[in-house]
């Protein structure tokens, strides 16, 4: 592995540190190559360009003598914009799930958390991190639920510190380019501003934000994040991720309806592959099969692939909810899920071939309605196989 010299601008004078990064920036021309569609100076094809985009965006916001960064192509305006344009398609008549129109203003972290000290990430990311929000988007928020599994997907591998040695290897150079939040993008959120990064149209786009999000603030001054939010209230990757996710598809409606591993693909720039079961092994017979599938199930478990599931949904089924035997079963159709785990439970007493339990663990992105049948949390099958 290759180490390579850098120069670590943190043991530098400010004076020298600052002079270093303007002759760097300074050397970089943006052409309209480097953005990825006209009329928009904020969604860029390359890590280089983004960051030379960002270093004009704040020469321009020191100039007017702002502190915090306001984007110019999402989000609002004016002071009391609500900017519904970035929102929906017809800002002239905001869509049903916008439930208070008149209430909505987009406010920062700080705002929002009552001046508590926020984070973009806290002491890692956890699944039951995600909460959706009043934006039909659960295949997006179910795809970040499964990204929460690995931290590295979210925030990169390597952040540098001013006590890090001078020189660093390839490794750890790629663990600062990568993550839907790139390590080397993180010195910017001083400003109110972020970038995250998409795989979109077979390449990496960088999108630049402020952090003003979406929400409703009440007449007694309370507030509610509008769309997707995390569970700890100081915590924002969230709605962050799911901003800029808007952003370069236009406006939050735009993500209404979509598939999981579209999400996945387009945060992680792997590849992903959707195996319909029913196809698969055919009407359940076939213990060759089942077992394949099984098999394909731990392997990617252990290999660490990202996943999620669904239940094919008819004519006017979307989320509505499963019933077998005449029983609702708690899960949802047309609705997106993350697979967290994969497992067997020994049962040599059980009628089934392979003489165990075979078991998904599985998470609603809306943080309720669970399966309700065997092997749920108040299933007697659970209760009694825990003091096994």
């Amino acid at each position: 592995m290759r180490a390579r010299k850098v120069i670590n601008v943190a043991h530098l004078d400010p004076a020298k540190a600052s002079q270093y990064f303007a002759e760097l920036m300074n050397s970089i021309t943006l052409t309209e190559k480097d953005f990825f569609r006209p009329g928009c100076t904020t969604i860029l094809n390359s890590d280089m360009a983004a960051m030379k985009r960002c270093y004009e965006l704040i020469r321009e916001m020191k100039k007017k003598g702002k502190k915090l960064f306001e984007d110019p192509d999402f989000g609002p305006q004016s002071p009391g914009d609500a900017a519904l344009g970035s929102i929906c398609e017809d800002e002239e008549n905001p869509p049903f799930w916008i439930t208070d129109p008149d209430c909505l203003t987009w406010l920062r972290p700080k705002e929002i958390s009552k001046g508590e000290r926020t984070y973009f990430l806290e002491d890692g990311a956890e699944t039951g991190d995600v909460l959706q929000g009043d934006l039909g988007d659960c295949w997006f928020i179910g795809a970040m639920s499964v990204l929460a599994t690995k931290d590295m997907y979210i925030r990169g591998e390597f952040n540098p510190t001013a006590d890090k040695i001078e020189v660093i290897n390839d490794q750890e150079v790629y663990g600062m380019k990568i993550g839907v939040y790139p390590p080397m993008f993180h010195w910017l959120r001083k400003y109110g501003l972020y970038v995250l990064r998409f795989f979109k149209n077979y390449a990496w786009r960088y999108v630049i934000i402020d952090d003003r999000i979406p929400c409703y603030r009440y007449e007694d001054q309370s507030t509610r994040i509008v769309f997707a939010r995390c569970r700890s209230p100081t915590e924002m990757w969230v709605p962050l991720i799911e901003k800029a996710y808007a952003k370069i598809h236009n406006t939050y409606e735009a993500l209404i309806s979509g598939y999981l591993d579209d999400g996945l693909n387009d945060m992680t720039g792997l590849a992903s592959v959707k195996t319909k079961i029913a196809d698969l092994i055919g009407d359940g017979t076939d213990r060759e099969k089942i077992d394949r599938l099984w098999n394909n199930l731990k392997r990617y478990i252990e290999e660490g692939c990202l996943m999620g599931c669904s239940i094919q949904a008819g004519r006017g089924e979307t989320e509505h909810e499963l019933v077998i035997d005449g029983e609702r079963m708690g899960v949802l159709k047309g609705h997106a899920y993350s697979i967290i785990d994969v497992f067997e439970l020994p049962a040599h007493e059980s009628q089934n071939y392979h003489k165990s339990h075979r078991l998904l663990r599985i998470r609603n992105p809306w943080g309720n309605k669970e399966w309700r049948g065997k092997w749920s949390e108040e299933s007697d099958k659970l209760s009694l196989n825990a003091h096994k």
